[in-house]
């Protein structure tokens, strides 16, 4: 009886303390709500990589000694816009850093050499026949305007650039660059 009595007296101090334990922990405590949203505009992003997301893209035409043949080259532009929403888009290249008159229509690749900026001859294209020029938003040469397909997660596009022939012409070594800006507008 006397162990019985111990064993109860230790079961009933230990329940009391968890009890005191646990009303000691509940009663120093207090809660927030922490609210979390998140809003998908209407609206598209563009790029050259798989995603459609501002990846930047890069063309390399290669190497040479002369250009006595026309160097085609291509790349995709991908444009994703926002589901359900009709929009209709246009894609625009600018005229990039090198362009002789400022406008598309002379886009240059440029280089250092010799001491003097040189500069080869090239432009971008809607269509691989290379006789759609591709111009900025704002133009006549702008691509679009193009309704985005509710179905689809991506739109490709390609573009064609194309540097001309220089027949028997001796051109100064060094790598030729330029950058061109995309842009996407919609409604």
């Amino acid at each position: 009886m006397r162990k019985q009595m111990k064993y109860i007296l230790w079961l009933a101090a230990g329940m009391m303390a968890g009890l005191l334990q646990a009303q000691a922990q509940t009663t120093n405590n207090t809660t927030a709500n922490l609210n979390v949203s998140l809003d998908i505009v209407p609206g598209c992003s563009l790029g050259f990589g798989s995603t459609g997301n501002g990846e930047a893209g890069s063309v390399n035409f290669g190497s040479f000694i002369n250009l006595d043949t026309a160097q085609p080259q291509q790349i995709d532009l991908n444009v994703r816009c926002s589901k359900g929403t009709n929009i209709k888009y246009n894609v625009g290249l600018d005229a990039g850093k090198n362009a002789t008159d400022g406008t598309y229509k002379t886009r240059n690749l440029a280089a250092t050499a010799g001491g003097e900026t040189r500069l080869i001859a090239y432009n971008i294209y809607k269509d691989s026949a290379h006789s759609q020029l591709w111009g900025p938003v704002g133009s006549a040469d702008v691509l679009g305007p193009v309704t985005y397909p509710d179905a689809s997660d991506l739109e490709k596009h390609t573009v064609y650039l194309l540097v001309p022939a220089k027949t028997g012409e001796a051109l100064y070594p060094g790598t030729y660059t330029d950058t061109v800006v995309a842009t996407v507008t919609w409604e």
